[in-house]
């Protein structure tokens, strides 16, 4: 399930069960760039906020959030 995200993408994420385990661990299998994005997920920031945090484009943002829901680590609020 791909998104599209702009500058105005106000889509808010909240970390699954699965999510929050991942997120709390000291070792992951996953990549270190989607566990920081996991921890930044909270359920309030939008998504727009969150790829400015992280000085990334749109696309990459996409990227990084497709593979998270993909895993099942978040989901949409």
């Amino acid at each position: 399930m791909s998104i599209d995200l702009d500058s105005s993408d106000s889509s808010v994420y909240q970390r699954t069960h699965k999510g929050q385990i991942v997120a709390a661990g000291q070792a992951s299998s996953i990549d270190h760039e989607l566990i920081l994005w996991l921890r930044m997920v909270n359920g309030l920031t939008p998504t727009h906020a969150l790829m400015t945090l992280a000085g990334m484009s749109a696309q990459d943002t996409r990227i990084v959030i497709d593979r998270l829901l993909a895993l099942g680590l978040i989901q949409r609020c």
